[in-house]
């Protein structure tokens, strides 16, 4: 027969919850009103529910004896003290948020796998563009044959990448937005 650890209350469950494993490699367990109240102290949902629970367990601890269990709960009961206050429900909605999130953009990385023509084309253009400008500018700085042929070279690269960047942020825009539309037509 088991007892709870904390407050000496018969366990009849096989599968209670562990308080802690002492040095001998014993588990020592919790009844399933210790466990809950365990629960509270680490997940409370509001101050005066944390406030409850340490308080219980510091009333706990003061009968238990001295030894292992009444170490490791002074321990614990200091720690949870010294953490501040956190509104697991605010949490919890953000996480829900956030899986929202990772499942839309995860349709969306399923979604938006293959670019449509015209903007693989327009890419292409772009670079080749690029190219353009850049054989451009060499040869009229090679035909200027000055120190004014060096300022023509640099704003031929200086446009070139400009340009190409410029247009390369709006056609992954546009990208974005189409795996967004289908994403959202698919969910209609």
């Amino acid at each position: 027969m088991k007892y709870c650890s904390v407050c000496g209350n018969v366990i009849n469950n096989d599968n209670a919850p562990a308080l802690f494993i002492d040095s001998t490699g014993e588990k020592k367990v919790l009844c399933s009103i210790c466990g809950r109240r365990r629960d509270v102290l680490y997940y409370p949902s509001s101050t005066e529910e944390k406030s409850e629970a340490v308080e219980y367990f510091y009333n706990s601890a003061a009968k238990l004896p001295e030894g292992e269990t009444k170490a490791y709960l002074l321990k614990t009961l200091r720690e949870v003290q010294s953490t501040p206050f956190v509104d697991r429900s605010k949490e919890k909605s953000a996480v829900s948020a956030n899986m929202a999130l990772g499942q839309f953009v995860g349709r969306l990385s399923k979604t938006g796998s293959s670019m449509d023509f015209w903007i693989t084309g327009m890419k292409l253009i772009m670079w080749v563009v690029f190219i353009g400008i850049i054989l451009s500018g060499l040869v009229l700085a090679v035909m200027s044959g000055s120190i004014s042929g060096l300022f023509i070279l640099l704003g031929a690269f200086i446009l070139a990448f400009v340009s190409v960047a410029a247009s390369m942020i709006f056609l992954n825009i546009a990208t974005d937005l189409r795996a967004v539309r289908r994403a959202l037509e698919k969910l209609e």
